[in-house]
């Protein structure tokens, strides 16, 4: 068996074709969807970056009891469970996280190739001085980040130079000396379209040509304030360029499945980790990050309902399919479709039956959650998807921890806290009236909340959920 599994970063689902964009150019991941399943309600796990990837990697939700840290080294492992089925594994990326300080992302696979020069990469060390251009107020990290990424880029001069094109040669490169292997699972990843929005110019100018403001690659994670209305309308252009510069390269490893003879008996998985608000909620981010201090907003939709494409072997025409389904459950798939076994503490259900109409569901409802480690930090809400309602819930907002420290979203340690005024009490919305959210129904519909609230509790004790980090979150505050 052959799979291949292409994870980008920060991929908006409405800015696909295949889930009804028609401003965004993503002509190969459309195509691709032509004979595939589409899963509508496919919704983003453990948040953010390496907190997905561990879902992925290890078949757990991750949520429940770690965070942003390495690699457990007593997890089990996809990787590991297809060698061990004879398979021969491998990893290009160029999504730094997963390498550094240890993370050990490449651990199990038979190889790996880390695609140098994105982001918080430490790869090289000049131009010594970096400008950008607009305010350097209005840039993230931009002594550290934003300036690692301009001084990492700054010798591009043709596309094949941009991360996505190197990331997909990289894979192209494997494939053409690997086809013929009877079982390999490939896993992809580009980081991009995850900012700084820096593809090549032609790309922007398909969404804004001729404006001549600032250009702001690497925007702040905050309110939109900073942001003019053009300068907003231009980083919605910089990230649409972003997307269909990785559709066009993640096609070309596409058109080499189908160049080499194998794209037929290919499974192919095409997903992201999250979304990104641009504007939405008056927020330019998935967070709020300052210097030294970060805080979450909700992971409203714009952000947890992700794109997830699945085509198995035998698969002629489109199939859509309505059913919940999460990263832990791509896990599974994969697993189940190379007959091996797949682990006891593995969470993740198989979703081949919802492909060839054996099943319609195979789970109730959907958690999207960043870590809930310490259990008490009102603003790490998680967001439980069911058929017809979402609720976004923090917990008791009276019991909070002290501020904490991690990694959260580029590797640079940063304390939890609160930085901007939000509502924290529970948010419902329902999934068929009101798909934007636009209308938080909580006061109308408290003994719905509290129904989704139970199973929720139920659900992440199943999964294994210390107590302690429940304390603040067993009961609703009014």
């Amino acid at each position: 068996m052959k799979v291949v599994l292409l994870i980008s970063d920060t991929l908006r689902r409405d800015h696909l074709g295949l889930y009804g964009s028609s401003e965004v150019k993503t002509p190969n991941f459309d195509r691709l969807s032509e004979s595939a399943t589409v899963f509508d309600r496919a919704y983003c796990g453990s948040f953010p970056t390496v907190p997905h990837r561990t879902d992925v990697i290890t078949g757990r939700n991750t949520f429940t009891s770690g965070g942003w840290q390495a690699l457990p080294r007593d997890a089990s492992t996809l990787p590991a469970a297809l060698n061990g089925a004879g398979y021969v594994t491998m990893l290009i990326s160029d999504t730094p996280h997963i390498f550094q300080h240890g993370f050990n992302f490449d651990r199990d696979f038979t190889a790996w190739d880390y695609i140098r020069g994105q982001t918080v990469d430490r790869w090289r060390t000049d131009p010594h001085h970096v400008d950008f251009p607009c305010k350097r107020e209005k840039v993230r990290s931009a002594d550290t980040t934003a300036s690692q990424h301009v001084r990492n880029n700054s010798l591009r001069q043709f596309e094949e130079d941009w991360l996505p094109a190197r990331v997909a040669t990289s894979a192209m490169h494997w494939l053409e000396r690997n086809y013929m292997l009877d079982d390999f699972f490939l896993w992809v990843g580009m980081f991009d379209p995850h900012e700084p929005w820096d593809p090549p110019q032609w790309y922007v100018d398909m969404y804004d040509p001729g404006y001549e403001g600032e250009v702001i690659e690497y925007p702040l994670y905050d309110k939109t304030d900073f942001l003019t209305p053009e300068e907003l309308n231009h980083c919605r252009a910089r990230y649409r360029g972003e997307v269909t510069l990785v559709d066009h390269w993640m096609g070309n490893i596409l058109r080499k499945l189908e160049m080499l003879g194998i794209y037929d008996e290919t499974m192919i998985i095409m997903t992201t980790d999250h979304g990104f608000c641009i504007g939405e909620r008056g927020y330019i981010g998935k967070s709020v990050i300052r210097s030294k201090y970060q805080q979450y907003i909700p992971l409203f939709d714009e952000i947890a309902h992700i794109p997830l494409v699945m085509k198995v072997p035998g698969q002629k025409k489109q199939v859509r399919s309505n059913a919940l389904v999460q990263p832990v459950d791509i896990t599974a798939s994969i697993l189940d479709f190379c007959g091996v076994p797949i682990p006891q503490d593995f969470h993740g259900k198989s979703m081949l039956p919802l492909t060839n109409g054996k099943a319609e569901r195979i789970r109730e409802l959907a958690v999207s959650s960043p870590s809930l480690w310490g259990g008490a930090n009102p603003y790490a809400r998680s967001t439980v998807t069911t058929d017809e309602w979402t609720f976004i819930y923090g917990g008791v907002p009276d019991v909070q921890a002290e501020d904490y420290e991690d990694r959260v979203v580029d590797g640079i340690p940063r304390k939890h806290t609160k930085l901007v005024d939000q509502e924290l009490k529970p948010m419902l919305f329902n999934n068929r009236s009101d798909p934007l959210q636009a209308n938080n129904v909580y006061e109308d519909h408290k003994d719905m909340a509290r129904e989704i609230h139970a199973k929720f509790i139920s659900y992440v004790r199943e999964l294994g959920t210390p107590e302690e980090f429940l304390a603040s979150r067993k009961e609703i505050a009014d």
